[in-house]
């Protein structure tokens, strides 16, 4: 298994050049080149679903299949429109007193701080200010509806059924463009680390299936 922190993101690169979830896609696809180890089941969460989508469209080669999670086509809709428009504020906060920025809003996402959580609020203090704002801007022009149903690879969706970030509905539409696979976890967006039982099993299963359905199509 190979994680990849997106530049800008963690321990990611710091590039000159604005941030583009295009580039993330494309970094993600050189790393999986440089080691040799694809065509590979490429798994995205949140924005790196946004991301993943990229990867099966314009680097097929490294991609076998794929895996999305708390993520949709599109962040188009009103209600998360706007959620986007405080993303420059908040890369703003995280830019003046990041570790204060990132405790209020883990706090007010219900997220305990305590030592199991603590690596989160050092990895996200690393975040570079003004990639996160960008970051934002970038998922609020986000839209795979035109060109995704032509991605023709064995996919799975896991919907986070008690999401309030990412609709379960709209993670719907996404198994539906993809003709993927659905499984299940009851978790709200951000307890993917802190709820591991009730998230992995899903994630896992969904593995299990692309990969078969990888085995049938090569048999």
């Amino acid at each position: 298994m190979l994680a990849i922190d997106h530049r800008g993101h963690g321990r990611g690169l710091r590039a000159l050049e604005p941030f583009r979830l295009t580039d993330c896609a494309a970094d993600a696809a050189a790393v999986l080149a440089r080691l040799q180890t694809g065509p590979a089941i490429v798994v995205g969460y949140s924005m790196g679903g946004t991301i993943a989508q990229l990867m099966a469209r314009d680097h097929r080669d490294v991609v076998c299949a794929l895996i999305l999670s708390g993520t949709c086509q599109h962040f188009q809709d009103p209600e998360t429109r706007k959620l986007w428009k405080w993303m420059g504020p908040v890369g703003v906060a995280a830019g003046v007193a990041p570790r204060r920025a990132f405790e209020v809003g883990l706090k007010r996402s219900g997220i305990e701080l305590n030592a199991r959580t603590a690596w989160w609020l050092s990895e996200l203090t690393r975040h570079s200010a003004r990639d996160l704002a960008a970051a934002g801007r970038e998922l609020g022009r986000f839209d795979s509806r035109g060109w995704l149903a032509a991605v023709d690879i064995p996919a799975a969706v896991v919907v986070t059924s008690r999401d309030r970030a990412v609709s379960p509905a709209k993670q719907r539409e996404l198994a539906a463009a993809l003709r993927a696979d659905v499984f299940e976890a009851p978790i709200d967006h951000l307890d993917l680390t802190n709820r591991p039982a009730d998230y992995n099993p899903a994630l896992i299963a969904a593995v299990a299936a692309v990969a078969g359905a990888r085995r049938a199509a090569v048999a």
